[in-house]
This record gives structure tokens, C-alpha cells and sequence, in this order.
């Protein structure tokens, strides 16, 4: 097994511990971020207020008070995180174009629109732009696309960086170029004009994804978002990694029901009142301080939520499936396989107690009123300042 796999199988396992300085020391430029007066951008979809620039959605597809009943969308959240963050926060609204994907063309109009934007002066120049969006591609595809002498892998993807971007260019300018050249050329073209209007490009690293395949957006001039567990003391097992993440910072929000809303900042405030939320009886509920055995039922029982998305409502043992690229099957872990991509189970990550009951303590203060788990690069990334 060569270094890389080794370094990935125990990135993946969670065994990879930070130090204390590399877990709490910040790059210079995440503490200019923080420490600016001046708005940052979030590019996503949004359901619960109408963003400030853009479209937004008109149904939900994420669950945020753990009864697997969609209430908000997936920059809802990123936003709700941000707002314990940063002093002023505009948002830009996606729509999907492509069933329930966000598109590289998706991307593509929403950078040419807000370039054009700041340009009339009819948005004000944000410090940052914060996209919780990630594009994925395969080693072969970027090899079979690109046609380099030497094939770009995980180990020496970040010193061709320059190659590998300097040939998508001059690809481009063939008469007969191939849509990825076309909308990967493209992605390089906007992304610097951003980095030009000296905007903070931040994105998330991504969760889960197979070694073969890299973050594309690590190849330009954009900061990456890796994620840390609750305590910020350990790399996410989710976490993607291929020595591209610019920073790590904690991905893991505990949801707490507390009497009138949730709680998902851990500070006691009511980030989403009641009336905005489904507020059925949380699934952990279900299960928490009963006996394990003889009290789970298939693992093939699901709760079906919104279009496309599948929530954990029966748990098989202690946990779900999550896929395991380096045996090439399903181990016990805390997500399932759809097609090549994982879902999470809503962040019901049930544990066993010394009596053998179901535990739900996330945070390991044993606070009863936690219902839910947000996990992912996608919230580590509006949470850069904690």
C-alpha cells in the first residue's frame, strides 16, 4: 500500500489527530476575514427569506430539527452558521437546474451575474464569497481530458496545479474542445476575475468523497474548507482530503430544541422560532434511553423526505453504512451508500450507554435537549470565525 493510501484509509477512519496549534491557529488571511467590517457573500439555495440577490427556492430539502421533516434549505443553514461569524452577511440564491444538482453552468451564470453586479455598482464588493458547493472529478477523467505526459494523481496534485490549469486554457482555444475543457476554462476565467476584485474566494472541501476523485476548485485560486469534529480537536472522518485544504475549522453543529426554537450556535439563542420549523417529535427520541437489543428494526426502513433525499428513521444496531473505498464494501459507520454517493442519516448517531440503552450526546455534555447533528465541510466553511 503506498504513503497516500496509508495517509487517506487513516484520514478516512477519523485515526488522524490535529495538534493543538494546528487545530486552533488561523491563516492570516480566515483572521483578516473575521476581523473585516465589510459584507461577505454566500452563494447558494435559500427557502427561508428571499436572498438578497438571485433566486430562491420554493420548497425545502433539509430537516434541521431532527423529526426528518424537511424545514429549510441547504444555505438556510450555511447562513444561520454565519450569522455567529461575520458581521454582515448578503446572500445570492441558486436554483437547481438539474433535478436536485447544482450544475457547473449553475455556477458559472451566478459568477458572471455577481462580477456584473459589482461592476454597475449595484452590489456592494463583499470581503468574501462563501460557497458551500463543490465540484468533483475523477483523476482519469482530468488525465483522459487533459492529455499530460506525466498523469496527475493525488500525490503530486498540488504541484500541477499550474500545469493543469495552464492546459485547460490552451485546450480552450481548439476549435474542437470538449464541454469539460469548455466549462472547466471557464470556471478559471471567472474565478480569477474574482480574485482580481480581491474578493476572498472560500469553498468547501467536500464530505466523503473517494480518493480518486479531487476537489476542482483546489486547483484555482480559492481557499478550501476542511472540517474538524465538535470539539475541533480531530479531522472529520467525512472530511475530504487531498493535502488541498486551506484550513480546518469545526463542521460538526449540534441542534438543540430549546422551549420556543432551535439552538444551533451552542450560544442559547433561538437561531429558528417554532412557526418556521415541522416540530414533530424528534426521531432521536424514539430510540434514546431504550434498550438496544431487540428494539431496531432493518436497516432498509427509511423515512422518505422532500425529492430524492433519505433520512435514517430505523437504525440498524448502532449505526448506519457508510461506504469504504479502500475494501470496496459496506462497513458499520454512520452513513449509507446511494449510487456512489453517501447520505448522512440526519446526524442521528446513536451510541450505546453502560446499560446498554441508546445514548444521544453529540457534544458529550449530556444535554437532553440535542436532537440532531449538522456534519459536513459544507457548515465548516460560515463557521471559519469560531
Amino acid at each position: 500500500m503506498i504513503r497516500w493510501e496509508i495517509f487517506h484509509f487513516l484520514m478516512k477512519a477519523g485515526i488522524i489527530l490535529l495538534t493543538s496549534w494546528q487545530a486552533h491557529a488561523k491563516p492570516h488571511w480566515v483572521q483578516t476575514l473575521c476581523e473585516s467590517n465589510k459584507s461577505v457573500l454566500i452563494l447558494d439555495n435559500f427557502y427561508r427569506q428571499t436572498p438578497d440577490y438571485g433566486s430562491q427556492m420554493t420548497k425545502p430539502l433539509f430537516d434541521i430539527d431532527g423529526d426528518a421533516i424537511a424545514d429549510v434549505e441547504h444555505g438556510d443553514i450555511v447562513k444561520l452558521i454565519a450569522n455567529s461569524n461575520f458581521n454582515d452577511i448578503k446572500t445570492y440564491g441558486l436554483n437547481r437546474t438539474n433535478n436536485h444538482n447544482i450544475t457547473t453552468d449553475d455556477i458559472a451564470s451566478a459568477l458572471i451575474k455577481i462580477i456584473e453586479l459589482i461592476d454597475t455598482n449595484k452590489m456592494q464588493k463583499p470581503s468574501a464569497l462563501l460557497m458551500s458547493i463543490g465540484m468533483f472529478i475523477s483523476f482519469d477523467k482530468l488525465n483522459k481530458e487533459l492529455r499530460l505526459n506525466d498523469a496527475i494523481n493525488p500525490e503530486n496534485l498540488m504541484s500541477s496545479k499550474r500545469k493543469a490549469l495552464q492546459r485547460i486554457l490552451e485546450l480552450n482555444e481548439r476549435v474542437n474542445k470538449t464541454p469539460f475543457i469548455s466549462k472547466t476554462a471557464q470556471l478559471i476565467q471567472l474565478t480569477r476575475k474574482i480574485n482580481e476584485l480581491g474578493i476572498e474566494f472560500v469553498v468547501a472541501g467536500g464530505n466523503h468523497i473517494p480518493s480518486h476523485k479531487f476537489n476542482f476548485y483546489s486547483l484555482l485560486k480559492i481557499k478550501t474548507v476542511g472540517a474538524l469534529t465538535f470539539h475541533g480537536k480531530e479531522v472529520a472522518p467525512y472530511s475530504h482530503f487531498h493535502e488541498d485544504a486551506s484550513v480546518y475549522v469545526v463542521g460538526d453543529i449540534v441542534v438543540r430544541r430549546l422551549e420556543n426554537g432551535i439552538d444551533l450556535n451552542n450560544d442559547g439563542e433561538i437561531d429558528v422560532t417554532t412557526n418556521e420549523l415541522s416540530w414533530e417529535e424528534p426521531i432521536v427520541n424514539k430510540y434514546r434511553g431504550r434498550e438496544v437489543n431487540g428494539s431496531v428494526k432493518s436497516e432498509e426502513e427509511w423515512s422518505f423526505i422532500s425529492e430524492g433525499v433519505f433520512y435514517f428513521s430505523i437504525l440498524n444496531e448502532v449505526a448506519g453504512y457508510r461506504y469504504n473505498e479502500m475494501q470496496g464494501d459496506a462497513t458499520q459507520d454512520f452513513a449509507i451508500t446511494y449510487g456512489e454517493w453517501v447520505v448522512f442519516p440526519g446526524g442521528f448517531h446513536l451510541k450505546k450507554d453502560s446499560q446498554e440503552n441508546y445514548r444521544y450526546d453529540p457534544s458529550g455534555d449530556g444535554n437532553p435537549n440535542q436532537v440532531s447533528t449538522l456534519r459536513g465541510t459544507s457548515y465548516a466553511t460560515p463557521n471559519l470565525c469560531q
